[in-house]
């Protein structure tokens, strides 16, 4: 079998590598559209779900291709390039978490703990390593709760609710899966307490800019 390139780990031999595939020129590419998206059940074609995604992540991530010099690299440098991306997105996180515990319970040590609780969680690690949108979808999902938890500790600024919908709105454009966390939104003013006691009016009347917010978004 042909020797390997120094550096390059070749678990088949036999089998050619991502590396040495020479893409299709653009021009003779299959283009995913509304006619050909969903595909046929009868035929057992699959379905594409990318079309299904909003493009957040996805112009995030040509956005770092672009301004790297890595548009047009080795598909292998462009992949390393992107899971750098999500690592990235995860180490964002970590100061998030470590923000909210601390604002919710007064304790930095209640920080440092939690800061650390992202690290282990099943699969985050592999995930957040990976190229793929859970990673723009869960550093959303931080923002938020980093930000529902100002507002539970007394947080009622008109700013930190229109912050909060944005953060919720710009998930959506990563992931639907965020729309989990419009229910947290409504519970955080719901038991948002301050002093003197918010009333409800004014809870509602910030719920309601948060959920604009998210929507305009």
């Amino acid at each position: 079998s042909p020797a390997a390139p120094p550096g390059r780990w070749v678990p088949r031999p036999d089998e050619r590598q991502l590396v040495d595939v020479e893409p299709v020129p653009r021009e003779d590419r299959t283009r995913v559209d509304t006619t050909n998206a969903v595909g046929d059940a009868s035929s057992g074609t699959e379905i594409d779900q990318m079309t299904q995604h909003p493009p957040a992540y996805y112009a995030l991530g040509a956005a770092v291709l672009r301004v790297t010099g890595l548009a047009d690299a080795r598909w292998d440098q462009a992949m390393l390039a992107l899971r750098l991306l999500d690592v990235v997105l995860l180490a964002l996180v970590v100061p998030l978490a470590a923000g909210a515990a601390r604002r919710v319970t007064g304790s930095a040590s209640a920080g440092l703990v939690a800061a650390s609780f992202p690290l282990f969680l099943p699969q985050l690690g592999h995930v957040m390593g990976s190229v793929n949108n859970d990673a723009f979808v869960v550093l959303a999902g931080a923002g938020a709760t980093y930000l529902a938890a100002r507002v539970v500790t007394g947080d009622l600024r008109w700013r930190v609710a229109v912050a909060l919908g944005a953060v919720v709105g710009l998930g959506l454009l990563g992931k639907v899966m965020l729309a989990f966390a419009l229910p947290m939104v409504g519970v955080a003013y719901l038991l948002a307490r301050g002093r003197p006691v918010p009333t409800l009016p004014a809870r509602l009347g910030r719920l309601a800019v948060a959920t604009a917010a998210a929507g305009v978004v």
